[in-house]
């Protein structure tokens, strides 16, 4: 029985897939990413300094959540620039298709 189901989740995989021309497929993998505001009625704290990852144009830096968990998160800075420590800011969220089925999600500042 569970063979006969994987049999034809495979049939039916392969059939949506191939019926797909070419730019079905393209319009997939190079989509724009999306940007949502991330709790958007909060606000974050930078604790530390901005740090630039090392060949690339942006950097990365840890915030803590200004509500009552405090909770500390690692954000990224795009394009780089100096934040200084203490700042309120604001948090996106980034969603990047890369894929058919997937998708590179990552925190920002605004």
């Amino acid at each position: 029985m569970k063979s006969a189901v994987l049999l034809f989740m495979f049939v039916v995989l392969t059939t949506t897939v191939g019926c797909m021309d070419e730019s079905d497929r393209k319009a997939v993998v190079y989509s724009e990413p999306t940007v949502t505001n991330w709790f958007s009625d909060e606000t974050f704290k930078t604790v530390s300094e901005v740090k630039q990852i090392d060949g690339f144009e942006f950097g990365r830096v840890i915030v803590e959540h200004v509500g009552t968990d405090r909770q500390l998160l690692s954000a990224l800075v795009i394009p780089m620039r100096k934040v200084p420590i203490g700042s309120t800011v604001k948090i996106v969220l980034v969603v990047y298709p890369r894929g058919y089925t997937w998708n590179d999600t990552f925190l920002a500042i605004r």
